[in-house]
């Protein structure tokens, strides 16, 4: 199935309607398919168990099957992450994390991969990107944070989400005890944080650490 995934990327939160089409467009899709799935059909199907079979859905309510996103707006924050930093295995000294997914671009019907060059395969993920440009109490974290399409297409899989999220989470809770506004956050301290809760951070001399119940599970 072809589908729509590329649309420009939306500065803060002045909402571009083309992003809502391609969304309503790419939920339309999957029924249109399964209702040609269910006119073809000999014998009476559901559409929706059509739908729950090919697709899943989000929610209890079947009306509410949609086909998976994987893209859609994004806010601009302090960074953005950009495809040639993913491609790189860029650093930054405000890392809260890294990801070692490759480009994955969904163009004309099919999926263009491109692999991150540096050998040790992963780039890290900047504080920056998680803090939203003109807003003072707002982190944002998953695949709407800061970053531009082709390095959204790479950041937006469940383990960069996962030490986007802890590390928001961190963000806003020194934000809370330092009295100042994300942006003010120190980065030492979010990382100091997280490396503490073992956090792979990607820097020289940190090293992967295997889950242990003896790891500490709360923010300190």
């Amino acid at each position: 199935m072809n589908r729509p995934t590329k649309a420009q990327t939306t500065a803060g939160f002045n909402i571009d309607p083309h992003l809502a089409c391609l969304e309503q467009v790419g939920a339309q899709q999957p029924r249109d398919r399964a209702r040609i799935v269910q006119c073809r059909t000999a014998e009476s199907i559901s559409l929706d168990i059509i739908l729950l079979k090919k697709l899943g859905h989000i929610g209890k309510d079947p009306s509410s099957i949609i086909a998976k996103i994987a893209q859609t707006r994004r806010v601009l924050g302090h960074y953005q992450l950009t495809g040639p930093d993913v491609i790189a295995g860029a650093n930054f000294a405000d890392t809260i994390g890294v990801n070692g997914w490759p480009l994955e671009q969904h163009v004309d019907g099919d999926v263009k991969w491109t692999w991150i060059e540096h050998p040790r395969g992963f780039n890290q993920l900047p504080y920056r990107m998680l803090v939203v440009k003109g807003v003072d109490n707002l982190f944002v974290a998953g695949r709407c944070a800061s970053m531009d399409h082709d390095a959204q297409s790479a950041a937006r899989v469940s383990g960069a989400c996962f030490a986007m999220g802890e590390a928001a989470a961190v963000g806003a809770d020194r934000a809370i005890a330092d009295n100042c506004a994300p942006a003010a956050v120190s980065p030492e301290s979010v990382q100091a944080c997280l490396a503490k809760r073992g956090v792979y951070l990607g820097r020289q001399g940190d090293s992967l650490k295997v889950f242990s119940e003896d790891l500490p599970r709360g923010i300190e």
